[in-house]
């Protein structure tokens, strides 16, 4: 008889723990719930809910990209464009003082709104020659902000030649090299500011500096990539230096441009 009121005590005991610990469940899923409407997560964006996905036509759902990932794309893109590009100036501001000038003008512009067919192309490359103060690096920086700005932007990149140099040439020998150089031949357009400056009048390749300057433009030669070059070196200068590197700018220059004589310091008429 002892035994028998031992197993129904202990029944009894084990049903209430049971109903009690489902109590204790239900109130913590009811806490979580209130606490999970008194506090919503909100999206950043409005529009996507941070899918960045929206709908453009609710009669055939047809979907697209939302422009939050358009201006987060464009955001990561200026950080590493090289250059300020919310300051810098545009192809509007380039004053055609001149002939010349007006060409340059004409074909940068060209080259900007033409770039979706001409990247496609054998000859996408922008090539400019031509003293100093005669504008060219406002040119090639004015040519990457409009591509950058635009609706959907795209993964530029600029550098001065000599930066650009010391940079791979210090990390030669580094596990990191070839990530280093990547980034010089994997973009989508790679601009090259002042080409061979030090070479200008004097002086040979080194053998470091054909490696790793032939490694950059060959890569983007054999990959087609769209690539702006200015330099102070005349097309002779740059032939005598180096053939291979020089056919290759050639081979796929889309567009040429010279700037030479006393007048076209653009400098002196900003």
């Amino acid at each position: 008889m002892t035994t028998q009121l031992a197993e129904v005590v202990n029944q009894l005991t084990t049903k209430m723990s049971g109903s009690n610990e489902k109590v204790n469940s239900r109130t913590k899923t009811e806490s979580t719930t209130n606490d999970s409407t008194a506090n919503p997560v909100r999206s950043e964006c409005p529009n996507c809910s941070d899918t960045g996905i929206v709908c453009v036509d609710p009669v055939e759902q047809r979907y697209g990209q939302c422009k939050c990932v358009i201006r987060k794309r464009h955001a990561r893109i200026c950080a590493k464009a090289g250059f300020d590009i919310a300051e810098a100036k545009t192809l509007a501001d380039y004053h055609e003082w001149n002939v010349t000038a007006l060409k340059a003008k004409l074909k940068a512009t060209d080259y900007v709104q033409h770039f979706d067919s001409i990247r496609r192309t054998a000859k996408n490359w922008f090539i400019i020659f031509g003293q100093s103060g005669s504008g060219k690096t406002m040119l090639g920086r004015a040519i990457v902000k409009a591509l950058i700005d635009r609706e959907y932007p795209i993964r530029a990149r600029a550098v001065k030649y000599y930066d650009m140099m010391q940079k791979l040439k210090a990390n030669a020998n580094a596990e990191d090299y070839w990530r280093l150089l990547d980034d010089y031949t994997d973009c989508e357009l790679l601009f090259i500011d002042d080409l061979l400056k030090e070479k200008l009048h004097s002086g040979e390749l080194t053998e470091a500096d054909v490696k790793h300057l032939f490694a950059v433009i060959d890569s983007r030669y054999d990959a087609c990539r769209p690539t702006i070059i200015t330099t102070e070196c005349t097309s002779s200068r740059l032939e005598k230096l180096n053939e291979a590197i020089y056919y290759r700018m050639v081979e796929r220059a889309h567009a040429e441009i010279v700037f030479e004589g006393e007048d076209l310091n653009f400098r002196k008429r900003m």
